[in-house]
């Protein structure tokens, strides 16, 4: 079987179904549309097709809705066809590459990996024709789906599993160690995103964090770039606070100076506001290890960390943002005039991951979805 992947989210989430695979003698291929996507699969060890000469430029590198010449990877898959070939849905040239595939007889499976529930106009939604099956990891997506006329399996997202069996062998003091934090630091972890919208939800949040971060000696913000990106856009943020961009908070030396009351905007302009980038070498898994909480603009990170048992922030998301997590009370959504409060809330009130997980599974998430994936793959390839 092969998977044909395009960004960072579907690759992480089939990362672990292929190992699943693999246990039980199922050869996997990885097809790679993207660098982001091969430099992934690298970093895990994973073999895969190497992307073509004429890839570099190519108008689906770009932008997700651009097209590319998919004439290299419709032989390189003809020469040993798959039995089935699951692929993303985030991108117009996985739409086109399953209709080529379709056309030559080959099982084409689309797997949505979001938690959102897609509107009319969205991606996955405008390449759905290209596959026989959809997937989906929630009852809602596929509500979502079926709103818009189309059938889809739920099968969960793998990741959510990797990341909570991933963290069980994460040592939490030697991630303080390499982040430069002390015992008693409480964390609050910011995973970052890319596309429209998100700079100017980026400086907000940080204007917004500048009178807790002031109010609380102990409180540390640390921000993790998308793996898509560099950090460059989080760094230049942090900079033009006037908060430099290194990955070790500064320990005050004494109360901040001027007058201000603590806690006040006056004090937090001029108080070190100890928000720092990702050390080097630190995942955003391993930084959540940590995390008292975990803040994201609209990443489906925040379903992965909640199902760590993490505390979740959603802050000012897009118009278009739904999250079942929010409905259910998992997560919290917030604005610069409430993020406050509710940081107050989790940092004195906190529940137990227990509690958290609990909430996923009763409001539908599925358990062990790397097996689960595996054998509806499976179950294909047997028809």
């Amino acid at each position: 079987m092969a998977f044909v992947t395009y960004d960072a989210g579907e690759t992480l989430a089939l990362l672990p179904v292929a190992e699943e695979l693999r246990a039980s003698d199922t050869e996997v291929r990885w097809i790679p549309l993207t660098p982001w996507s091969a430099d992934l699969l690298a970093d895990h060890g994973e073999p895969f097709l190497p992307l073509p000469e004429t890839a570099t430029g190519s108008p689906h590198l770009e932008d997700r809705w651009g097209r590319a010449d998919t004439g290299y990877w419709e032989a390189e898959i003809a020469r040993i066809p798959p039995a089935v070939a699951v692929s993303g849905m985030v991108s117009t040239v996985q739409g086109d590459l399953a209709s080529r595939l379709r056309e030559q007889g080959l099982v084409t499976v689309g797997y949505h990996d979001g938690f959102q529930p897609p509107g009319g106009e969205a991606i996955s939604v405008q390449v759905s024709e290209s596959f026989e099956e959809i997937w989906v990891p929630t009852e809602a997506v596929r509500e979502g789906f079926r709103g818009l006329g189309l059938e889809t399996a739920v099968v969960g997202q793998p990741s959510l599993e990797s990341w909570r069996r991933a963290a069980e062998d994460v040592d939490p003091h030697a991630v303080r160690g390499r982040q430069g934090l002390e015992d008693g630091d409480r964390v609050l972890l910011f995973a970052g995103q890319y596309g429209p919208g998100y700079e100017e939800t980026l400086l907000s949040f940080l204007e917004t964090m500048k009178v807790p971060l002031a109010a609380d000696p102990g409180l540390i913000l640390v921000l993790s770039p998308h793996p898509r990106t560099e950090g460059s856009l989080e760094r230049e943020a942090l900079v033009e606070m006037g908060w430099g961009s290194a990955t070790e908070p500064e320990r005050p030396e004494g109360p901040a100076s001027g007058g201000a009351a603590e806690g006040s905007a006056e004090a937090a302009g001029d108080a070190n506001p100890r928000a720092v980038m990702l050390a080097e070498g630190l995942s955003t898994m391993e930084a959540a290890v940590i995390a008292d909480a975990v803040l994201t603009w609209a990443s489906t990170v925040g379903t992965q960390a909640a199902f760590m048992g993490k505390e979740v922030v959603y802050f000012t998301p897009p118009s278009t943002f739904q999250s079942d997590l929010v409905d259910q009370g998992t997560a919290a959504q917030a604005d610069p005039s409430t993020l406050g409060a509710i940081l107050s809330r989790i940092l004195e009130r906190p529940r137990s991951p227990e509690v958290i997980r609990q909430a996923l599974e009763s409001g539908g998430y599925v358990v062990d979805a790397d097996r689960v994936v595996a054998e509806r793959i499976q179950e294909v390839i047997r028809r």
